[in-house]
């Protein structure tokens, strides 16, 4: 038998620790209860009124469901840590494995049941929590459900092709060290800090020649001028406006005829609507159709909500509108952003969208006139 570096930790304790420890004969009745499940889709907890869960990752996944079931439980206990901390937890579960690898502290039959075991008897310590691990039948097991039915509005991550585009990104940008300097070049055309640029003897012509004040402000008129264009031009139809800014944008021809053709002529006639009123919104309080903040966007919202006694459904479609323009703030498209999606809560709350139809017909009276008339 090979004794690992951490058995022979383990051991170390032991020898060091074993005439002063002692063993409770009851820790007293568990203050909390804590119900958990896992599926090979994801898990579940719950805590009283509280209700947790989630999918697993792909390399979870993989894992024998034995040590999802443990992993379940640990999920949990984090999950709840501000209720169960220095608490006596009861911990009921449908897996016996799971009870007997977390009654014993860990096992010998997997590994890796061992050591998830392991970090939540840690975790358990660090937190001054004890745990008891019970058995429970699967059918009276509540939190069964939350491991195989999912929010997927809560399951996400970023994904970082979305907000850095190769139109956003084109090199990496090295920062300073310690010293203040930088081996690597910046990609950037106006610096805060010289010494963030990489010494060279070579001569670099790279950036533009303009003035930083000259740059900003040939950007802002270019960008302002599609804005301002937009009252010359028929109301009908502002998709010609939206073909400017992506030529402004520095995409070709060939490449803004691809992204016009992302529309079907359905969406177009929703979304130019609101990519009307936008324009228009823009030009009236004099601000960058294009270079935006979270605040422009929600007072325009707003406008909507109350001068055109807009509902949810109408500015969620309007989101997506500023979001098909490729708006980002913060690097994060318009339409994603916490303040954008908490503020459609709220305007959930205060205007929910109406029933697709107002009042519906009695249908049994078709069908007895069909029986009647098959007789």
């Amino acid at each position: 038998m090979l004794i690992s570096n951490q058995m022979k930790g383990d051991l170390e304790w032991w020898v060091a620790n074993v005439s002063t420890e002692l063993r409770h004969i009851s820790h007293g009745s568990p203050q909390i209860v804590i119900q958990t499940d896992a599926s090979l889709l994801g898990w579940g907890g719950i805590l009283s009124d509280n209700e947790i869960g989630g999918r697993w990752t792909d390399e979870e996944s993989k894992n024998h469901i034995n040590y999802l079931e443990i992993l379940a439980i640990y999920f949990t206990l984090k999950s709840f840590l501000h209720l169960i901390i220095n608490k006596h937890v009861k911990v009921l579960t449908d897996n016996t494995t799971a009870v007997a690898y977390i009654s014993n502290m860990g096992g010998t039959k997997s590994i890796d049941c061992n050591t998830i075991s392991r970090q939540i008897w840690l975790f358990c310590k660090d937190n001054d929590i004890w745990l008891t691990c019970t058995h429970i039948a699967g059918k009276e097991n509540l939190a069964d459900k939350k491991s195989r039915e999912f929010d997927d509005k809560l399951e996400w991550k970023l994904k970082v092709c979305l907000f850095v585009s190769s139109f956003q990104f084109i090199e990496p940008v090295h920062f300073q060290n310690q010293r203040g300097r930088c081996k690597r070049s910046s990609n950037s055309s106006i610096l805060a800090d010289t010494n963030l640029v990489s010494e060279t003897n070579a001569v670099v012509n790279r950036q533009s020649n303009r003035s930083s004040k000259e740059q900003e402000d040939f950007e802002s008129s270019s960008r302002s001028t599609i804005c301002s264009s937009f009252t010359q031009e028929n109301e009908t139809n502002c998709m010609s406006s939206v073909r400017s800014s992506f030529r402004e944008r520095g995409f070709s021809k060939e490449t803004t005829h691809i992204l016009m053709s992302s529309w079907k002529s359905s969406t177009k006639k929703q979304y130019q609507v609101y990519i009307r009123k936008w324009f228009k919104y823009c030009n009236k309080k004099q601000i960058n159709c294009f270079q935006i903040s979270v605040g422009t966007v929600l007072e325009f919202f707003t406008t909507l909500f109350k001068e055109g006694n807009l509902g949810y459904s109408s500015l969620n479609l309007a989101r997506g509108a500023l979001s098909s323009l490729g708006l980002t703030i913060d690097s994060i498209p318009v339409g994603r952003h916490a303040m954008v999606i908490r503020y459609m809560k709220g305007i959930f709350n205060l205007r929910p969208p109406r029933p697709r139809y107002e009042s519906t017909w009695d249908v049994s009276k078709v069908l007895h006139f069909c029986v009647a008339y098959h007789q």
